[in-house]
């Protein structure tokens, strides 16, 4: 049986790889490192996930709303799909 799972890049590997927009992540989102989603949509995809990327922050960084409110509603939704980055998105507006 094949493994279809991706291993995301490590921390250092997307520095070294794609250093532009680990700064951007760290800096834009306010955290110490890239989240383990995003490592592994480049691993994926590199294209795809770095134009993910530039929509999530044009989503999140830009606009009336405050990133807050943001990441509030951000949560309620991926709570109620039952998705993975729900501890990330509470963590993001606390």
């Amino acid at each position: 049986m094949t493994d279809t799972h991706t291993k995301p890049y490590s921390e250092r590997e997307l520095a070294g790889r794609y250093p532009n927009e680990d700064a951007d992540i760290k800096k834009m989102l306010g955290l110490d490192y890239v989240p383990k989603l995003f490592r592994t949509a480049v691993a994926l995809s590199p294209s795809l996930a770095v134009t993910s990327w530039q929509m999530g922050r044009a989503i999140l960084c830009t606009g009336n709303l405050p990133r807050t409110l943001k990441e509030m509603i951000f949560t309620a939704v991926a709570n109620a799909h039952d998705c993975h980055t729900v501890q990330l998105h509470i963590k993001l507006w606390h």
